[in-house]
């Protein structure tokens, strides 16, 4: 788009005399009678004429300007929707061959660069774009354009342990439109579903290769660890001195499928810590004041896989 701007004056500026009306003409044709017109020329070479004329009805002299107008760039660019994690090459074609900037936007980043970049997405949803091109004339396009990026939920879950034979519910939680492909497939109830089940005797890492339908690729591993039987562990001794290392006593269950409690008590019977899930540790205090070295007894109580009542009770040293 190019703007004309008129510049017309009143030499003498008397009697309240001003310019009324413009009268532009382009290449001969009559084209507007606006004051600054602006409008959509093709390359080349063009006479623009102006003519102006005042509330009097005083008519000026044509103005003639030779102009020549330089081409607008022209570019193409293919985008396409991709996944989260992976390069993406956009690569963009300059059909005049007059380009000599490229300004690519993103929401996340702009750069000036070339013609080609590569960029990775890591958060999945629409994504807005705009690419301008210039030339050493400063002559500019936008190009505008919108596009997803996609994201695969699956997940092989995180390391747990077992007892022997235990079976062990996989479920890789990737949702609909998702091709899975569990490895190896030794114990499994079916390698390509999205919940199988696990029976096996000994130890195993199984790795989930999945694909969406939108070609989003993802792998990942979990680690079964098999005990010899269903079992509640619990340590002997640990030392609550806030080094990071067995700051807390926890109970370790193998094989259950629902854990009651761990309850700690002190050498006069006094229960000094319960609770009703395993993961929670004792720091060694009561009611935030930490408790004598020496000797507690632990107490724990589960349902094993098989519906059997399991209770543990064994000492432990607290060390200070």
């Amino acid at each position: 788009m190019v703007k004309l701007s008129d510049k017309s004056v009143i030499p003498s500026a008397m009697n309240d005399e001003f310019v009324q009306t413009w009268n532009w003409s382009f290449d001969g044709a009559k084209y507007s009678s606006t004051q600054h017109p602006v409008e959509k020329f093709v390359s080349g070479m063009h006479s623009i004429k102006l003519v102006a004329t005042s509330n009097f009805g005083c008519v000026s002299e044509a103005k003639v300007e030779d102009v020549f107008i330089h081409p607008k760039p022209y570019m193409e660019l293919a985008i396409n929707d991709s996944c989260v994690y992976k390069d993406i090459i956009y690569t963009a074609t300059d059909l005049r061959g007059n380009i000599s900037n490229w300004y690519w936007t993103f929401a996340d980043e702009s750069s000036t660069g070339p013609s080609v970049i590569r960029k990775k997405f890591f958060v999945e949803g629409k994504q807005p774009f705009t690419l301008i091109s210039e030339t050493d004339m400063g002559c500019k396009d936008t190009l505008n354009r919108g596009f997803s990026i996609y994201d695969n939920d699956s997940y092989a879950g995180d390391d747990t342990v077992v007892a022997k034979n235990q079976p062990v519910y996989l479920n890789a939680m990737g949702g609909p439109n998702v091709t899975y492909n569990w490895s190896p497939a030794l114990g499994l109830s079916n390698s390509h579903a999205e919940n199988p089940v696990a029976t096996l005797d000994k130890d195993i890492e199984y790795t989930l290769y999945s694909i969406t339908d939108k070609g989003c690729e993802k792998t990942t591993n979990i680690f079964i660890k098999r005990y010899v039987g269903a079992e509640i562990y619990i340590p002997n001794a640990f030392t609550p001195n806030a080094d990071g290392s067995n700051d807390q006593l926890k109970v370790f269950p193998v094989g259950f499928k629902s854990f009651d409690f761990v309850a700690i008590y002190n050498r006069y019977g006094q229960q000094v810590f319960l609770s009703k899930d395993w993961t929670k540790g004792w720091d060694g205090t009561l009611h935030g004041f930490k408790q004598d070295a020496g000797n507690y007894v632990v107490v724990a109580k589960m349902i094993d896989y098989n519906g059997n009542v399991i209770v543990r009770k064994s000492s432990m040293v607290l060390i200070r």
